[in-house]
């Protein structure tokens, strides 16, 4: 490892004087070809740990990633700094992926990211089986996991990559892994003889915080005397609905509040628009599901709310680990009403209903997509749940997590979100856009840079990147976005932004619902380690003594040398002993 060449690169593309946490000893195994499993929190710098050390060496790193919007982010950011990259995923047209094949081919991309679904596809396998690959990351690991809080099956494939690839090391990346997670990370990626790394639990700037609300008003008075104390600061605030977020986020508004809510369900121009003004404290309350956070590297948020319980520990310790990423002192506040825990109690019979129920959903599924029995293998439809639900009145949270249930017993896979690229297609003709462009600046520079880069575009939509076009044109994105809506209202284009749709693919032919094969002893396994997720999340909850950061830790096999001193439990003991 060369030292000197190491803090030359993270100067030149990321401006840093210096590595931290574990980091360094996650490159140094890294270049020295070693497998790797890190355990790294929200905001230390995974990306870092792969994307320097890969820089430093011949041939092509190759991330496999569960999220298509945290690849997207990804490629865009190596990118505006000068790393080739590209992301394979199932949004792209043929002609988009053979494009990129073809630049995988000649040695143009320094990092591949995929998504896992797409592993099994023969044409993505031959292509990797002829570039020579230096580096396999799998990015939030955890998802190949069985037993994890986050299982997705399609990451099981990456086994079979690994066979495909010999001799290539593999770096497994998760920001919270218990035990027994980690052992089965370990054993799926086949990871011989592995580095692992943990950065330590001790967060000495970061306050945990648990608090019982007598009710609804008495939450939202607490919430409101914790905005008082933070007035003007980088906040978060989760809640478990999108509905929810929407309906604090407007009641926030109306008391004066510069608030904004944030979900899955937004499109993907708003939800960029939304995360860029929060970067920018513009505005610096965002309220949000967990759908808002991955990539997420803030440093200042000082103070962050779950408006409600969590269903596991993995999943409070990672939003509430986007405090205080600046070192800086930072609060995590948990508001809790007697109404939430019985909610949450009744949810393994919602999220794990008997095999019957998951019956007639299938039916149900199969009715609304129109779909024969036999017919639908290897076929992706747009589903969207709340309008299925209105349809056939299912429970929204209880379709998602039978869709999951489908997906894990290998019957379909459920996209929540199939990113389609920005399209444009000249609808006019070419010398109506030539008298038009005389006599206008920028509308007449944007058709022209349009006709010059795209020459099939008055035959077919082709796909287009704002952000470098943008650049290109010395346009403010948000600018040419709104040139682009007028000459699409005025009938010289037909532009389709990017946005991204929900999917099902199905995996097998439709089956009879009362033939469903489906894995019934793996489904109570899953039902029984969520049930004991949830009954440590409550045991968590309802603790009145314990260190909370000192129990966060041990939930993951790890220890503090010493309670925080900082959570609310530890400072209820020292006033006790005054």
């Amino acid at each position: 490892m060369n030292p000197n060449r190491i803090e030359s690169i993270l100067k030149q593309y990321w401006g840093y004087d210096g590595l931290r946490g574990i980091q360094s000893a996650v490159i140094e195994a890294v270049l020295a070809g070693r497998d790797v499993l890190a355990i790294m929190p929200t905001g230390g710098g995974k990306s870092i740990c792969f994307q320097l050390p890969a820089l430093m060496q011949e041939g092509i790193c190759l991330v496999v990633s569960p999220l298509i919007a945290l690849m997207q982010d990804q490629v865009e950011r190596l990118n505006r700094i000068g790393i080739a990259a590209a992301a394979i995923h199932s949004g792209l047209s043929r002609k988009d992926l053979n494009r990129i094949y073809d630049d995988v081919e000649q040695g143009l991309y320094r990092f591949l990211y995929v998504s896992a679904e797409r592993l099994e596809t023969r044409d993505l396998l031959e292509m990797l089986s002829e570039v020579k690959i230096q580096l396999l990351v799998v990015d939030e690991a955890h998802c190949i996991a069985e037993w994890g809080y986050d299982f997705r099956p399609a990451y099981l494939k990456i086994g079979s990559l690994r066979r495909g690839l010999p001799g290539v090391p593999c770096l497994a990346l998760t920001a919270s892994a218990t035990p027994a997670v980690q052992k089965d990370i370990v054993e799926q990626l086949m990871l011989k003889a592995p580095v692992v790394l943990t950065q330590g639990f001790s967060r000495p700037e970061l306050s945990y915080n648990v608090t019982e609300c007598l009710d609804e008003e008495h939450r939202q008075e607490m919430l409101f005397d914790l905005l008082r104390q933070y007035n003007g600061q980088s906040v978060l605030i989760y809640a478990r609905s999108r509905k929810l977020t929407e309906q604090l986020a407007a009641h926030l508004i109306s008391l004066g509040y510069p608030a904004a809510f944030y979900h899955a369900g937004l499109e993907s121009q708003i939800k960029e628009k939304r995360w860029l003004g929060w970067v920018e404290n513009n505005p610096s309350i965002m309220v949000c599901t967990s759908a808002f956070g991955m990539g997420i590297d803030k440093p200042d948020v000082r103070l962050v709310v779950h408006y409600g319980l969590t269903d596991n520990l993995e999943s409070y310790y990672q939003q509430a680990g986007r405090g205080g990423r600046d070192g800086l002192a930072a609060k995590a506040v948990l508001l809790y009403t007697g109404a939430d825990q019985a909610q949450l109690e009744k949810m393994p019979e919602l999220i794990y209903p008997d095999f019957e129920v998951i019956q007639q959903f299938y039916q149900d599924l199969a009715d609304y997509l129109q779909l024969p029995v036999g017919v639908g293998e290897d076929r992706f439809y747009s589903f969207q749940i709340a309008d299925f639900s209105l349809k056939f009145k299912w429970n929204p949270l209880q379709v998602h997590s039978i869709l999951r249930s489908l997906e894990q017993s290998g019957l379909i896979s459920y996209l929540e979100q199939v990113y389609l690229p920005s399209k444009i297609k000249m609808t006019a003709s070419r010398a109506e856009i030539d008298s038009y462009c005389q006599g206008v600046k920028e509308p007449g520079e944007v058709l022209d840079y349009l006709m010059r880069h795209y020459e099939n575009i008055f035959i077919e939509p082709v796909t287009i990147r704002e952000g470098q076009m943008a650049w290109q044109l010395y346009l403010d994105e948000s600018r040419l976005r709104k040139i682009m809506f007028a000459l699409n209202q005025a009938g010289f284009i037909q532009y389709l932004p990017a946005r991204s749709l929900p999917q099902v693919h199905f995996l097998t032919g439709r089956a009879p619902a009362k033939y469903l094969s489906f894995n019934h002893g793996h489904y109570a396994q899953r039902k029984k380690w969520y049930v004991w997720r949830l009954d440590m999340l409550l045991r968590y909850v309802g603790q009145r003594q314990k260190c909370r950061a000192g129990m966060l830790a041990a939930y993951f096999g790890q220890s503090l040398e010493e309670p925080c001193g900082i959570c609310d439990n530890c400072k209820a003991q020292a006033d006790y002993l005054r």
